[in-house]
């Protein structure tokens, strides 16, 4: 009789930097770089020209995870 194997499917999670600004990715990695330790450095950077706000002001997490990334 043969085992039923299950394969668990594991999500890669990577920290994602939004920003507004000027900054461009290097200058913001290499700030980054020198005040955390390397695995807290974000893997992607995403500049927008503003961020999404839900009704109650505060940014909508939800719609950038599934809209911008």
């Amino acid at each position: 009789r043969q085992k039923n194997l299950q394969t668990k499917i594991c999500k890669l999670k990577v920290i994602v930097l939004y920003y507004v600004g000027d900054a461009t990715a290097a200058e913001l990695s290499k700030e980054l770089r020198s005040k955390l330790p390397s695995h807290m450095i974000p893997r992607k950077f995403i500049n927008l020209p503003k961020f999404p706000l839900m009704f109650n002001g505060k940014v909508d997490i939800s719609y950038l995870k599934a809209n911008i990334v």
